[in-house]
């Protein structure tokens, strides 16, 4: 019994096999010209490294920007308004945990960012509107890492900062937000940029060009 169980199984998966391959080469005869799609080949391509680096720039800048919003908008009204002894000692134990991320975020952010623009540049052919906002975007997050470090540090100019924090805050958190809407724009914007044709596919290009 056993054994015509296993015969009869074998069968129908043999039916199974050879309908699925009828049906696949019956579409590709009626429809020649639509793409055949291979998920393991599409996975198998998948350039891992952009990916990485896509999230090490991201994540960071969450870490980032969330931090600084939390600290203006939660902890600088709460801290002013407690005792100025309380305010003090919560401010200095917030202040040496949050620099350790400050220092981590930025330096992910310098590393990831500086590989994406190559990554870019080399790619794609960037308009001169996209290479001015990118410009741009390199200052102002200069000048927020140098904010968000000064913020945290622990250094006598770091101490003068904090005696104006809500306004420095105030001045971070523009230029945080600018960033994040020039970086909607540019990423908007180029999508459909043309990549640029490298090697042999190059030399045909400019054969067909002629």
């Amino acid at each position: 019994v056993l054994d015509t169980l296993r015969v009869s199984r074998r069968r129908v998966s043999r039916r199974k096999l050879r309908t699925l391959r009828n049906e696949t080469l019956g579409e590709r005869i009626l429809h020649p010209s639509r793409p055949q799609i291979d998920v393991e080949s599409s996975l198998m391509d998948l350039d891992i490294l952009p990916l990485i680096s896509r999230w090490l720039h991201v994540i960071p800048a969450i870490v980032l920007v969330g931090g600084t919003l939390f600290m203006r908008l939660a902890l600088a009204p709460v801290a002013s308004a407690a005792a100025d002894t309380e305010s003090a000692e919560l401010r200095e134990s917030i202040r040496r945990k949050w620099a350790k991320w400050v220092m981590i975020s930025v330096g992910l952010l310098l590393i990831s960012g500086l590989y994406n623009v190559v990554v870019k540049a080399k790619g794609f052919h960037l308009t001169p509107v996209y290479n001015g906002l990118l410009l741009l975007k390199i200052l102002l997050a200069l000048a927020a890492f140098y904010l968000s470090a000064v913020l945290s540090g622990r250094s006598e100019k770091a101490v003068r900062f904090r005696q104006s924090e809500t306004k420095w805050l105030n001045i971070l958190c523009g230029i945080m937000l600018a960033i994040v809407l020039i970086a909607g724009y540019m990423k908007m914007g180029s999508a459909s940029f043309e990549k640029k044709v490298r090697g042999a596919g190059q030399a045909a290009a400019a054969f067909e060009s002629l």
